[in-house]
């Protein structure tokens, strides 16, 4: 499977050429002698009736998990504006989402890549993360998931019981993601949602869409009738507003080299990027002072959603984790809509048009059940390290052309340009995740907060474990404000439990050998042992049994 650059040099081949250019006169001609011929006429439609039929065959094949749902709106939307325009009409988002596609050029069809479904709680994944776990298993991404095949993963979780934020920004749901790697090269596509109020943030999208005014080339573009302009809830959470994000990373130099956020406005997309390829003509110059002026303002924007960033990051772990609870997997036969949809008599002749080999009636789903222990009610991580490409952009170049790459090995076909201009500044260090659970009034005779916190100022695997009945931000201040202290307390884990008083007796009790000062209640040990003695200790209390 060719490069991302390589797959849309050759779509940019088969894309219809420029107004006025010598290959478009050429085009031109050719269509003008042969428009009347009954042949060519025929052998048009019987190829764009089999591309419209694989369009429609591929919509139905899904597990009908969010990943695979949003898999195919995409491939519809490129579809649908290649059949009804062109090439040259394919929205931003084509520009990461394109790895999910396979171009067909004799049908000027998108086809799906081979997809492999996953079901799984998110909450499990990030106590794995959390609890140091994750390091036992040194694996590469690159040696786990296989090159040219989708892996989507679907959390089984109601998206708004775990919400996730960074400093300052809003919080954010997740739903699925997707993931597809060519050699070094690993393109994503998350689905989430951010907590917001839906009919306040409905009215403020239909205001501001009174003043937007379409690209002058993509006028013709209109959104379906049937679709109304409004905050399009989740799917899976109609308390949470559904945004997309798009990354591609490239595993070699640990950096993001593009990014894509798109909040569902119900008939349309808002998107925002910072892909400076995305603006720019071959030679690195912005098509014009308003698209200029639009790369600043939707650069800037981006820093609005390092939270899903962040998770994106984190979500390529995602291998790893199933590859580490392989001796628990299971294999659920999840039946598809085409199922139904082949039952029919009218999609008869529909169905002669494809290959078989997209009659898909079943997919076999991979499962990890989660736990039944008590879950953290909120926890802090930081991603694995990939910084935001701000360093240059691809230039392409004609296919038989030697340019080079980032690392400066030869390559084909295009040039890595080092380029960095005023307004995009070098990305920051990756962010701290925090992650709470959706909560309630904790039942119980002592209730409370049992917390990890640990300062960056105290050695490594030195934490504090107690307990509060306020809040462990509460508690985290009083302790960074303390003169003790030569830096600030970072909450690490809390857990909500009905006898705090007790919790936090018996987990001392368990850790006493690693205490690191007989009079304080700091503990000199791994975070996964921590972890491990506090789960045992408050899921014991929560089912009435002494650990």
């Amino acid at each position: 499977m060719a490069s991302h650059q390589d797959r849309m040099a050759e779509i940019g081949f088969w894309t219809v050429p420029p107004e006025g250019s010598d290959r478009r006169k050429m085009l031109d001609a050719y269509v003008e002698k042969h428009k009347d011929d009954p042949k060519r006429k025929k052998l048009i439609k019987e190829m764009f009736e089999k591309a419209t039929a694989l369009v429609t065959v591929q919509k139905e094949s899904g597990a009908g998990f969010s990943a695979d749902r949003q898999l195919r709106e995409y491939n519809l939307e490129y579809n649908g504006r290649v059949f009804k325009g062109s090439l040259r009409d394919l929205p931003s988002s084509f520009n990461v989402a394109e790895a999910f596609n396979k171009f067909l050029p004799r049908t000027a069809t998108f086809e799906l890549r081979e997809e492999c479904d996953h079901l799984f709680s998110f909450q499990h994944f990030i106590d794995w993360v959390t609890s140091g776990a994750a390091d036992q298993f040194p694996s590469e991404i690159e040696n786990i998931l296989p090159e040219g095949k989708i892996h989507s993963y679907n959390s089984v979780d109601k998206p708004s019981g775990l919400l996730f934020r960074t400093e300052g920004s809003e919080e954010f749901g997740f739903s699925s993601i997707s993931l597809i790697r060519v050699e070094k090269e690993v393109s994503v596509l998350l689905v989430a949602g951010q907590k917001c109020n839906l009919e306040e943030r409905t009215q403020i999208i239909r205001k501001d869409w009174e003043f937007y005014e379409a690209l002058s080339h993509r006028t013709h573009i209109r959104p379906a009738e049937d679709l109304v302009l409004c905050a399009e809830p989740l799917a899976e959470d109609p308390e949470l507003w559904k945004t997309v994000i798009l990354l591609r990373f490239d595993l070699e130099t640990k950096t993001v080299d593009a990014q894509y956020v798109f909040n569902d406005c119900g008939s349309t997309y808002s998107g925002r990027t910072d892909d400076f390829s995305a603006f720019v003509d071959g030679k690195g110059k912005f098509f014009s002072e308003e698209i200029k002026g639009r790369y600043e303002r939707s650069a800037s924007a981006m820093q609005e959603y390092a939270t899903l960033i962040e998770l994106c990051k984190t979500c390529l772990l995602l291998p790893i984790f199933f590859e580490a609870h392989n001796d628990s997997l299971e294999i659920e036969r999840h039946p598809t809509s085409f199922r139904e949809y082949r039952s029919h008599l009218k999609n008869k002749k529909i169905l002669e048009r494809v290959d078989p080999k997209f009659w898909i009636t079943y997919r076999d789903v991979r499962l990890i059940r989660g736990p039944s222990n008590r879950s953290p009610d909120r926890t802090a991580f930081t991603a694995p390290e990939y910084k935001v490409e701000t360093s240059g952009y691809w230039k392409k170049l004609p296919i038989d052309v030697e340019g080079r790459d980032k690392v400066g090995r030869p390559i084909h076909g295009r040039t890595w340009v080092s380029q960095i201009h005023s307004w995009v500044e070098d990305s920051p260090r990756n962010s701290t995740v925090f992650a709470s659970r959706e909560g309630g009034e904790i039942p119980g005779a002592n209730p409370g907060f049992i917390y990890v916190m640990r300062s960056a100022a105290h050695p490594k695997d030195v934490f504090k474990v107690g307990l509060t009945r306020r809040t462990s931000d509460e508690r985290s201040g009083e302790l960074s404000r303390s003169t003790s202290s030569p830096d600030h307390f970072l909450v690490v884990e809390e857990w909500a439990t009905g006898d705090c008083v007790q919790a936090e007796k018996l987990i001392h009790e368990e850790l006493e050998s690693y205490r690191f000062n007989p009079n304080r209640e700091f503990f000199k040990a791994p975070y996964r042992t921590i972890f491990k003695v506090i789960d045992k200790v408050i899921s014991s209390l929560e089912g009435g049994v002494e650990p």
